[in-house]
């Protein structure tokens, strides 16, 4: 969401975060993660609670904060997953591999294929692995039981977008009525606020 600021300056981007449970009861929410949050854990949760978000430390907190641990199961977005590997570079033949690898949550088996190539990139690439390594699943097993392996956020917000056109990103709000417009962007979308 695009905020409006004094004249002369750069408009500022915000996100609002949406969630969707269970494939119906979904809700989103504009610089209000306690309220996320404790709307949440109001909620009757499955278990496990499968958490997918992007590498971002941020989304992995909120995480933190719902269900106990033993509840969670936090896996890492397959498509940032990917676009991080993408930039590492080289042959097409080795990214290919490791996706490979990767899709079957084989990390020891990715991290192989670059055992050969020192580079920088290959470093912070094989760093971002060890940091999410219980955030890496079989994403091939989860795929094929019919769950998603994308972002809940990215997965919420491009259904909104679909169902609705009245927030676009040429929009600009005030920022005290962002959570008003998320509010109205989710009614056209028949989703709780």
């Amino acid at each position: 969401m695009r905020l409006r600021t004094p004249k002369g300056q750069r408009s500022d981007w915000r996100d609002y975060k949406a969630v969707n449970l269970h494939q119906g009861c979904v809700a989103a929410f504009f610089r209000q993660n306690d309220a996320l949050v404790e709307w949440i854990n109001q909620q009757p949760l499955a278990s496990p609670v499968v958490c997918l978000g992007d590498g971002h430390d941020g989304i992995w907190n909120l995480f933190a904060q719902i269900a106990p641990p033993v509840q969670r199961l936090e896996i890492l977005d397959w498509y940032h997953l990917i676009e991080n590997l993408g930039q590492v570079g080289g042959s097409q033949h080795r990214l290919d591999a490791v996706e490979t690898c990767l899709w079957r949550g084989d990390l020891e088996g990715a991290v192989r294929q670059f055992d050969d190539w020192p580079h920088e990139q290959v470093d912070r690439f094989i760093a971002y692995l060890a940091k999410h390594r219980h955030r890496i699943v079989n994403y091939a097993y989860y795929q094929a039981e019919g769950m998603s392996i994308g972002s809940c956020v990215f997965a919420a917000r491009g259904q909104l977008s679909q169902r609705s056109s009245k927030l676009d990103v040429e929009s600009r709000f005030q920022e005290l009525t962002g959570t008003k417009i998320t509010c109205n962007k989710c009614c056209d979308s028949d989703v709780l606020i």
